[in-house]
């Protein structure tokens, strides 16, 4: 494949990927750290601050549409792939797999850290391969690699560990002395804050009560392979245990197998979640393009069932192909759902969704951040979670008073909604709230209660 036929398939898929994104809703967590961007920091409980910023530079210019928040990002991910591409020598595989592979696709086609880190990743990685200085550049990109998830500390380590050549000249040192400036603010911001992110992480994935021991790294890697395909999966088994071929084999194993072993260990202490190693499959798939024989042939196949796969999954999100149970694509949905019943109940009349006055409207507490997000978002309403009720998360750093009189919404279920009562003496139900999506799935259903002091 030539350049130019490269970059034309390029082109044509951040197209078609920036029109998906014009009709996807946000997921709670894009709401989340949108709400993150309107309050800028060095740091935040969950993540470090990168995604915040992106979007908070990118708001004023672009617009607080799902595309608007997105565009950055998704472009940002796609350059990373096409600064790759010179050094694969399949192009076909490796395009295939850069911008099709399923947990590289979905991972960058959200305004989340993920999107950030893999961008950032895949650019430090194609820096370090042209070598000298490049370096410095490097040294930027793994710096905001960490700014973006903490995953992204492990970079710099892992680039120089794999380049001895290179580290016998002053360039690596000074990236690696550049990478530690961009991400010296998060660490110091940490360190202020008793290092509640750094807390908040290892609770979550190594510390976690709902660990699953043993069984979890069988669970994160059968994940990861069922994620990629088994044919992809099975191609990169293969390569990983083979002795890399030169520089760039070495730099691509570096940065994708020890990432990739590391959170399947890292699951005998909490929960594997698929997408945790994103980034590790874009080193596996730019090796991979570099293979030969049975091997490339092999990852090859893969790459072709990852895009078919990323595809049925595209399409199934627009068209609600099958019918699950818990279908994770009415997540998309569910931010206008409930932000359209919130509307009804705490706005004012004649202030629609989105008026600047409707800060002024009746106050809306949840118990989690999700529905606090995405509330806010698709109302103004700068709704909060209650102190104490649900997973912690950023709104308990910020001040937090309990209004006098609000709206308190919940997913629905059964019972007395014991938290809001702890804060607040009378409780009146509302009908639950609930509606589906184009594509007649059920979206899901949310109580709200009329609640005072």
């Amino acid at each position: 494949m030539s350049a130019r036929v490269a970059a034309a398939w390029i082109t044509v898929v951040l197209a078609g990927r920036l029109w998906v994104a014009t009709h996807w809703g946000l997921l709670a967590d894009e709401a989340y750290h949108w709400v993150w961007s309107l309050h800028p920091a060095w740091g935040y409980f969950d993540q470090p601050p990168l995604i915040a910023w992106v979007l908070a530079a990118t708001r004023p210019v672009l617009g607080e549409t799902p595309l608007a928040l997105r565009a950055l990002p998704i472009g940002a991910a796609i350059a990373s792939v096409a600064a790759l591409t010179p050094f694969a020598r399949d192009r076909v595989t490796w395009l295939l797999w850069g911008l099709g592979l399923p947990p590289l696709w979905l991972m960058t086609q959200l305004a989340v850290p993920d999107t950030l880190l893999i961008a950032a990743w895949g650019g430090a990685l194609a820096a370090v391969l042209r070598g000298g200085r490049w370096w410095l550049l490097a040294g930027v990109l793994a710096g905001l690699a960490a700014m973006a998830k903490p995953t992204g500390l492990l970079l710099m380590p892992l680039l120089l560990a794999a380049d001895p050549a290179g580290r016998r000249t002053p360039w690596p040192w000074l990236g690696a002395a550049l990478a530690a400036v961009v991400v010296a603010p998060n660490l110091a911001w940490n360190a202020l804050h008793d290092g509640v992110m750094f807390r908040f992480q290892i609770a979550e994935g190594l510390l976690h009560p709902g660990a699953a021991g043993w069984l979890g790294p069988v669970r994160q890697v059968a994940e990861q392979a069922l994620f990629v395909t088994p044919v992809a999966g099975g191609a990169a088994l293969v390569w990983a245990v083979r002795r890399p071929f030169d520089r760039i084999d070495r730099l691509c194993w570096a940065v994708s197998v020890p990432v990739l072993v590391g959170f399947a260990v890292a699951a005998l202490g909490g929960p594997p979640e698929a997408h945790w190693p994103a980034p590790a499959w874009l080193g596996v798939g730019l090796g991979l393009s570099r293979s030969s024989g049975r091997l490339l042939r092999a990852a090859g196949v893969g790459a072709w069932l990852g895009a078919l796969a990323t595809l049925t999954i595209l399409l199934h999100a627009q068209l609600g192909l099958l019918r699950l149970g818990l279908d994770p694509a009415v997540r998309l949905s569910q931010g206008a759902v409930i932000g359209a019943a919130v509307a009804r109940a705490a706005l004012p009349i004649g202030v629609s969704a989105g008026d600047p006055r409707a800060t002024e409207a009746t106050a809306v507490v949840t118990e989690r951040y999700q529905e606090a997000a995405l509330i806010h978002y698709y109302t103004g309403i700068p709704a909060r979670t209650l102190p104490g009720c649900g997973r912690r998360s950023q709104y308990d750093l910020w001040p937090n008073e309990v209004p006098a009189h609000a709206w308190f919404v919940r997913p629905a279920r059964t019972g007395v909604p014991t938290c809001a009562a702890a804060h607040f003496s009378q409780l009146r139900r509302a009908p639950p709230v609930g509606d589906r999506d184009g594509a007649g799935r059920w979206v899901g259903s949310w109580d709200l209660y009329d609640v005072r002091r």
